[in-house]
């Protein structure tokens, strides 16, 4: 396989735009601004959903959204952890921009967010319920605040949706508004792994074999790793030492704390269908990270694999957009949030904003998309994705990796070192110099990842269990 060119990679994102079952409705000229609903999960893996195929796991209302609008398949995170991709949906921004690059950090002084933005640009009530976590921003100079919610999902999801749909009922017509909803599970895995993290006695859940979820393919793949990634392992404790049972513990665990928010999500698409500006109001679902659940021999986020990285993305707006479609090509980012209700509430993007508005891609207009997509992480860390490769490279760090998606899904061959992919590496190391030399780097985005984790303002948290 030689090294990919430009044309090639446009090919691949124009081959995209014939997705899904059904042809969009295009309803243009509509008249009023939609309200809008922002669910978004916390630590939420993208293939543990079953409109994605997972039988391990129900989850019948994220289902159901999904199949009432379209459900991106190549949708990531900005950063694949929870501040850097918060900012990120908030601000139009990545981290290394809008100084957010690792929990703790603070959002950079001066950057408009997007509550305010519509708020005094399009007269929205702007309305925030649930997990923030963006230093730097209080979340009352950008949302009315509903409920704060609190740092266990088993125990706040449910008073956040319930002050969501408490809102919603209550509420009287007219103005429009956007009402960002912020669960915190399945990010209950965390406090899950920090009991477990110097013991090795984990619950057992005292299940049979065939009620627990095998355990993944890729969980032990031998291979040469950039060094950011081995210290995340080095730190993990016990957990390097768990027998299957013990992951499969871990993972049965995860999976119910999926169902556990897709109970609340439930909650929230009934309020949404009963209130009386139904069909003019707009829902998204996204997450904000993954988790690897294994997978590379990993749990949590914060690394470039597809498992920490890839997100749950659904905009639904019916008797406007597609119902039931699935986008399988074309690569979408958290960036695209903010630009995407923008244009939906009829305002310009907010200057700076590095993403792409979504609503084309929903409403029956299409058009070339993007080739590729830049991730970034750990401060150090940088990803190019394209619809079918994926080029790992961290800062000063000799270790690259690349990996063929289209063939290798599970990214289980790295060919970052042979030299036949020597033309494709410089082809995606090109895209991502291109890409930097358009940013307005934050100071924190020249500091070194220990630098950074120097400068947080949060409690010290261990590195593979940040919030």
């Amino acid at each position: 396989m030689s090294g990919p060119t430009r044309r090639v990679f446009l090919g691949a994102a124009a081959a995209g735009l014939a997705v899904g079952p059904r042809r969009a409705r295009a309803l243009r000229g509509r008249g009023r601004r939609p309200n809008i609903v922002f669910i978004n999960l916390d630590q939420a893996h993208w293939g543990t959903l079953g409109v994605h195929g997972e039988r391990w796991v129900k989850t019948p209302n994220i289902d159901r959204l999904a199949v009432a609008g379209t459900d991106f398949h190549l949708s990531f995170a900005s950063d694949p952890a929870c501040s850097p991709s918060r900012a990120a949906w908030m601000t139009g921004r990545p981290g290394s921009e809008n100084g957010v690059m690792l929990n703790g950090l603070r959002l950079r002084e001066g950057l408009p967010d997007i509550g305010a933005w519509l708020r005094e640009r399009a007269g929205y009530e702007s309305c925030h319920v649930g997990k923030w976590h963006i230093l730097g921003r209080p979340v009352n100079r950008a949302f009315e605040v509903l409920h704060e919610g609190s740092l266990l999902g088993e125990h706040g999801d449910l008073a956040t949706a319930l002050s969501a749909v408490g809102w919603l009922r209550n509420r009287k017509p007219g103005q429009p508004f956007l009402l960002m909803v912020g669960l915190l599970n399945p990010h209950d895995t965390c406090h899950w792994l920090g009991m477990a993290r110097d013991r090795e006695e984990v619950p057992d859940p005292g299940l049979a074999r065939e009620e627990v979820t095998p355990l993944p393919e890729n969980m032990r793949v031998p291979r040469v790793e950039p060094a950011l990634v081995k210290r995340i392992k080095r730190g993990w404790g016990m957990r390097q030492k768990w027998r299957g049972w013990q992951w499969r513990s871990f993972l049965w665990a995860y999976q119910r704390q999926v169902e556990m928010a897709d109970g609340v999500v439930g909650l929230l698409l009934d309020a949404i269908a009963e209130h009386p500006e139904a069909d003019n109001t707009v829902v998204i679902l996204s997450g904000d990270h993954g988790d690897q659940l294994g997978r590379q021999g990993l749990t949590g986020k914060s690394v470039l694999y597809e498992d920490a990285a890839r997100v749950p993305l659904v905009l639904s707006w019916p008797g406007q957009w597609a119902e039931g479609a699935v986008d399988q090509r074309r690569l979408v980012s958290g960036l695209d949030l903010a630009p995407t209700l923008c244009e939906l509430a009829g305002v310009p993007p907010m200057p700076g904003a590095r993403g792409l508005s979504l609503v084309p891609l929903v409403d029956g207009r299409g058009g070339i998309w993007r080739s590729h997509l830049v991730l970034e992480c750990s401060v150090e860390g940088r990803a190019v994705r394209t619809p079918d490769l994926k080029w790992i490279t961290y800062r000063d760090d000799p270790v690259e990796q690349l990996f063929d998606l289209s063939r290798d899904p599970l990214e289980t061959h790295d060919l970052g070192q042979e030299p036949a992919f020597e033309a494709t590496r410089a082809e995606l190391r090109r895209l991502l110099d291109e890409h930097a030399a358009r940013l307005e780097p934050a100071p924190v985005a020249r500091l070194s990842f220990d630098e950074a984790m120097a400068a947080r303002t949060a409690p010290a948290l261990r590195f593979d269990e940040e919030g």
